[in-house]
């Protein structure tokens, strides 16, 4: 995604799209300030995303940590936490990956 979709998401007028993406975010958070971190966050979620699809080894390896990977999956429980509380309920009470 470039800057076209930079500009055209995230800019055009006000920052009200972010808002709409994200309406769960806390108050006080700046999501502008933040779209960096969270331009991050959702590209990690795609890197660890595609390495399941392709059954390729998801940590411990030269490219991603084992605490690497425990951030990303706490920034994906937040960022969907953002996107929709009833989401994250049901994520929370169908997760596997702490046991």
């Amino acid at each position: 995604m470039g800057s076209d979709y930079d500009r055209i998401i995230w800019h055009i007028g006000s920052p009200r799209y972010i808002h709409e993406v994200f309406p769960n975010a806390p108050e006080k958070h700046n999501l502008m300030r933040d779209i960096k971190r969270i331009r991050r966050i959702l590209n990690e979620i795609r890197v660890i995303r595609n390495r399941v699809f392709h059954h390729e080894p998801v940590f411990n390896t030269r490219n991603l940590s084992f605490d690497e990977l425990l951030t990303t999956y706490e920034n994906a429980k937040e960022l969907l936490g953002w996107l929709s509380k009833d989401a994250l309920c049901f994520f929370e009470e169908n997760n596997q990956f702490e046991k």
